[in-house]
């Protein structure tokens, strides 16, 4: 997903700098916009889940692209969503007939009929629910496997409207900010008032 925004500035400081220095600048602008972007995403998917940080931030990396004033923020995609239990935490209780659990802040806790809550020999802990399986050749009904339940990924997290209507607001108004900042800042304040 590409954004786009506008900072005036750029033509006249590419102008007066030296290539080296409009580089940096360039670079650190550009690297500031990545990482406060990635911040104001963790902010926003914990306003409404209960997401650690660090789950967050292990799923969105900023890397430098070809050029090295290019950052490029990943948000890398599971194959499956975030585990039940990551996002409820301390909100999963076990009852005798299922789990309640609570994943979203504001929706509060609902009841997952059978499902319980384990931990693995692995040292895994989970929300676990078990799904008929077939029968043996010997006509014995096998224990039924278990699974783990899942909740949204990241990825859908990061890609839904409301977040990209967020982003390009953050982009909007933060970018100019951050490139006369950088500009201010690796100019000895020459350069980059508003």
């Amino acid at each position: 997903m590409d954004f786009k925004f506008q900072i005036t500035g750029i033509e006249e400081a590419k102008n007066l700098l030296s290539k080296r220095l409009f580089q940096e600048v360039l670079k650190y602008t550009n690297q500031d916009i990545a990482k406060g972007t990635r911040t104001m995403i963790k902010e926003k998917i914990q306003e409404g889940y209960f997401i650690k940080p660090s789950d967050l931030l292990a799923a969105m990396k900023v890397k430098v692209g070809a050029d090295s004033t290019e950052q490029i923020l990943e948000v890398r995609g599971e194959k499956r969503g975030i585990p039940i239990f990551k996002l409820a935490g301390k909100q999963a209780v076990k009852t005798n007939l299922g789990a309640w659990i609570e994943v979203q802040k504001k929706k509060g806790a609902y009841f997952i009929r059978h499902a319980f809550i384990s931990t693995m020999t692995s040292g895994h802990k989970g929300v676990f629910i078990r799904f008929r399986g077939g029968s043996s050749k010997s006509g014995r009904v096998p224990r039924m496997p278990i699974h783990e339940l899942y909740g949204p990924r990241i990825t859908s997290l990061v890609g839904s409207s409301y977040m990209l209507e967020r982003i390009n607001t953050f982009l909007k108004d933060n970018a100019q900010r951050i490139f006369n900042q950088k500009l201010k800042w690796k100019t000895g304040g020459a350069l980059g008032h508003e």
